[in-house]
């Protein structure tokens, strides 16, 4: 994860400054976003597309599911 994260943080402040280049954007946000999408779609993944999963496996994966939208609702609109 820590690799991902910061992966998710110089992926965003390339882009930030490519689309900006006259401003300084340093910030974890755009990294904990790349954690949350990862998440989700590892959730997801596992979700939608295992074939070999009991009904306890299943609510599990989806509080995980919905765990991570929150959060992820929740950064969108505090950041």
């Amino acid at each position: 994860w820590l690799i991902l994260y910061l992966i998710s943080s110089v992926g965003t402040v390339a882009f930030s400054s490519l689309m900006d280049p006259d401003t300084i954007g340093v910030g974890s946000s755009g990294a904990i976003m790349g954690l949350f999408s990862a998440k989700l779609a590892q959730v997801m993944s596992h979700t939608l597309f295992d074939v070999n999963k009991a009904n306890q496996d299943e609510m599990i994966r989806l509080d995980q599911l919905s765990a991570v939208i929150c959060g992820l609702i929740l950064v969108s609109i505090l950041s």
